[in-house]
Protein backbone atom coordinates (compact mmCIF):
# COMPACT_ATOMS: atom_id res chain seq x y z
CA UNK A 1 0.00 0.00 0.00
CA UNK A 2 1.35 3.28 -1.12
CA UNK A 3 2.54 5.86 1.63
CA UNK A 4 0.09 8.54 0.73
CA UNK A 5 -2.96 6.18 0.48
CA UNK A 6 -1.89 4.88 4.06
CA UNK A 7 -1.74 8.38 5.28
CA UNK A 8 -5.83 8.97 4.10
CA UNK A 9 -6.79 5.50 5.82
CA UNK A 10 -4.71 7.29 9.08
CA UNK A 11 -7.39 10.46 8.50
CA UNK A 12 -9.92 8.58 8.22
CA UNK A 13 -9.46 6.45 11.18
CA UNK A 14 -8.97 10.12 13.36
CA UNK A 15 -12.69 11.39 11.22
CA UNK A 16 -14.13 8.32 12.93
CA UNK A 17 -13.13 8.72 16.47
CA UNK A 18 -16.03 11.33 17.91
CA UNK A 19 -18.80 9.00 16.19
CA UNK A 20 -17.45 5.76 17.86
CA UNK A 21 -17.23 7.74 21.23
CA UNK A 22 -21.06 8.23 20.78
CA UNK A 23 -21.84 4.89 20.14
CA UNK A 24 -20.03 3.16 22.53
CA UNK A 25 -22.08 5.72 25.36
CA UNK A 26 -25.65 4.38 23.90
CA UNK A 27 -26.96 1.04 23.76
CA UNK A 28 -25.58 -1.52 21.08
CA UNK A 29 -28.10 -1.23 17.85
CA UNK A 30 -30.61 -4.25 17.68
CA UNK A 31 -29.45 -4.87 14.20
CA UNK A 32 -25.93 -6.89 13.76
CA UNK A 33 -25.50 -5.31 10.01
CA UNK A 34 -24.98 -1.83 11.43
CA UNK A 35 -21.57 -1.45 10.28
CA UNK A 36 -18.95 0.35 12.61
CA UNK A 37 -17.42 3.57 11.36
CA UNK A 38 -14.08 3.52 10.39
CA UNK A 39 -11.02 4.91 11.25
CA UNK A 40 -11.22 7.89 9.37
CA UNK A 41 -14.49 8.48 10.21
CA UNK A 42 -14.44 8.26 14.28
CA UNK A 43 -11.86 11.09 13.88
CA UNK A 44 -14.25 13.15 11.62
CA UNK A 45 -16.82 13.00 13.98
CA UNK A 46 -14.83 13.99 17.20
CA UNK A 47 -15.68 17.25 18.79
CA UNK A 48 -12.22 16.79 20.22
CA UNK A 49 -10.28 16.07 17.46
CA UNK A 50 -11.75 19.03 14.57
CA UNK A 51 -7.72 20.06 13.65
CA UNK A 52 -6.45 16.45 13.44
CA UNK A 53 -9.45 16.27 11.07
CA UNK A 54 -8.28 19.24 9.25
CA UNK A 55 -4.71 17.84 8.94
CA UNK A 56 -5.61 14.05 7.67
CA UNK A 57 -7.67 15.56 5.04
CA UNK A 58 -5.13 18.12 3.97
CA UNK A 59 -2.39 15.51 3.79
CA UNK A 60 -5.09 13.24 2.04
CA UNK A 61 -4.13 10.49 4.98
CA UNK A 62 -8.41 10.22 5.44
CA UNK A 63 -8.95 8.74 2.52
CA UNK A 64 -6.47 6.11 3.31
CA UNK A 65 -8.00 5.71 6.91
CA UNK A 66 -11.25 5.13 5.16
CA UNK A 67 -9.62 1.72 4.05
CA UNK A 68 -9.28 -1.98 4.82
CA UNK A 69 -6.93 -1.33 7.82
CA UNK A 70 -6.42 -2.25 10.38
CA UNK A 71 -4.90 0.68 11.70
CA UNK A 72 -3.71 1.73 15.52
CA UNK A 73 -4.43 5.66 15.51
CA UNK A 74 -2.45 7.70 18.28
CA UNK A 75 -4.94 10.75 17.59
CA UNK A 76 -3.94 13.83 18.97
CA UNK A 77 -6.41 15.91 21.05
CA UNK A 78 -7.39 19.51 20.08
CA UNK A 79 -5.68 20.79 22.75
CA UNK A 80 -2.31 19.03 22.01
CA UNK A 81 -2.01 20.99 19.10
CA UNK A 82 -2.29 24.61 21.34
CA UNK A 83 1.06 22.83 22.59
CA UNK A 84 3.38 23.45 19.49
CA UNK A 85 4.73 26.27 18.47
CA UNK A 86 2.74 29.16 16.50
CA UNK A 87 1.93 28.78 13.40
CA UNK A 88 2.96 24.95 13.45
CA UNK A 89 -0.77 24.28 12.26
CA UNK A 90 -1.03 26.79 9.93
CA UNK A 91 2.66 25.89 8.13
CA UNK A 92 1.35 22.40 7.18
CA UNK A 93 -2.00 23.36 6.07
CA UNK A 94 -0.24 25.25 3.00
CA UNK A 95 0.31 23.17 -0.21
CA UNK A 96 4.23 23.02 -0.03
CA UNK A 97 3.66 21.74 3.52
CA UNK A 98 2.27 18.52 2.13
CA UNK A 99 5.24 16.25 2.34
CA UNK A 100 5.84 17.19 5.88
CA UNK A 101 2.21 16.76 6.97
CA UNK A 102 1.90 13.58 5.60
CA UNK A 103 4.73 12.13 7.34
CA UNK A 104 3.28 13.60 10.37
CA UNK A 105 0.08 12.13 10.24
CA UNK A 106 1.69 8.44 9.03
CA UNK A 107 3.52 8.82 12.11
CA UNK A 108 0.71 8.67 14.18
CA UNK A 109 -0.60 5.12 12.65
CA UNK A 110 0.37 1.50 13.61
CA UNK A 111 -0.14 -0.79 11.23
CA UNK A 112 -2.87 -3.44 13.14
CA UNK A 113 -5.17 -3.39 15.77
CA UNK A 114 -3.53 -2.87 19.29
CA UNK A 115 -5.84 -2.64 22.04
CA UNK A 116 -4.67 -0.46 25.07
CA UNK A 117 -4.42 -3.90 26.85
CA UNK A 118 -2.28 -5.21 23.79
CA UNK A 119 0.18 -2.49 24.18
CA UNK A 120 0.32 -2.65 27.81
CA UNK A 121 1.04 -6.36 27.61
CA UNK A 122 3.74 -5.46 24.94
CA UNK A 123 5.22 -2.86 27.38
CA UNK A 124 5.05 -4.90 30.21
CA UNK A 125 6.73 -8.44 28.48
CA UNK A 126 9.52 -6.28 26.91
CA UNK A 127 10.53 -4.93 30.68
CA UNK A 128 8.48 -1.95 30.66
CA UNK A 129 8.92 -0.25 27.52
CA UNK A 130 8.23 -1.77 23.81
CA UNK A 131 8.83 -0.06 20.44
CA UNK A 132 6.04 -0.26 17.89
CA UNK A 133 6.96 0.98 14.16
CA UNK A 134 4.32 3.33 12.40
CA UNK A 135 3.35 3.67 8.82
CA UNK A 136 6.14 6.19 8.40
CA UNK A 137 8.55 3.46 9.07
CA UNK A 138 9.81 5.49 12.67
CA UNK A 139 9.92 4.19 15.89
CA UNK A 140 7.38 4.58 18.94
CA UNK A 141 8.48 3.88 22.07
CA UNK A 142 5.31 2.78 24.78
CA UNK A 143 5.65 2.67 28.23
CA UNK A 144 2.86 1.82 30.68
CA UNK A 145 3.67 4.28 33.63
CA UNK A 146 1.79 5.10 36.83
CA UNK A 147 -1.44 3.18 35.04
CA UNK A 148 -1.14 5.25 31.53
CA UNK A 149 -0.05 4.34 28.31
CA UNK A 150 2.99 6.96 27.93
CA UNK A 151 4.41 7.47 23.70
CA UNK A 152 7.65 8.65 22.95
CA UNK A 153 8.91 9.66 19.98
CA UNK A 154 12.12 9.80 18.12
CA UNK A 155 13.30 13.06 19.78
CA UNK A 156 12.12 12.14 23.75
CA UNK A 157 8.86 13.89 23.26
CA UNK A 158 6.03 11.87 25.34
CA UNK A 159 2.51 11.82 24.83
CA UNK A 160 -0.14 9.92 27.03
CA UNK A 161 -3.48 8.11 26.03
CA UNK A 162 -6.04 9.88 27.47
CA UNK A 163 -8.98 8.11 26.46
CA UNK A 164 -8.60 4.77 24.20
CA UNK A 165 -10.15 1.67 22.68
CA UNK A 166 -12.41 3.81 20.39
CA UNK A 167 -13.52 0.59 18.02
CA UNK A 168 -13.51 1.07 14.57
CA UNK A 169 -14.71 -1.05 11.46
CA UNK A 170 -10.89 -1.04 10.34
CA UNK A 171 -8.80 -0.98 13.64
CA UNK A 172 -8.98 1.14 16.85
CA UNK A 173 -8.12 5.11 17.97
CA UNK A 174 -6.68 6.10 20.77
CA UNK A 175 -6.82 9.59 22.09
CA UNK A 176 -3.38 11.08 23.32
CA UNK A 177 -2.63 14.61 24.99
CA UNK A 178 0.19 15.25 23.47
CA UNK A 179 2.27 15.39 19.32
CA UNK A 180 4.39 12.66 18.94
CA UNK A 181 7.08 13.60 15.82
CA UNK A 182 8.66 11.88 13.42
CA UNK A 183 12.11 12.96 12.57
CA UNK A 184 12.54 16.03 10.55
Amino acid sequence: MSYSKRLVLIAAAAASFSTLAQAQDQAAPAAASVASPTVAAVVSGSAEHTTLAKLFAAAGVDQTLAGAGPFTLFAPIDDAFTRVPPGTVETLLKPEAKTALTKLMNYLVVPGKLTLADIEAQAKASGGTATLTSVEGEPIKVSFVDGAIKLTDVSGNASYVTKGDFAASNGVVHAVNGVILPKQ
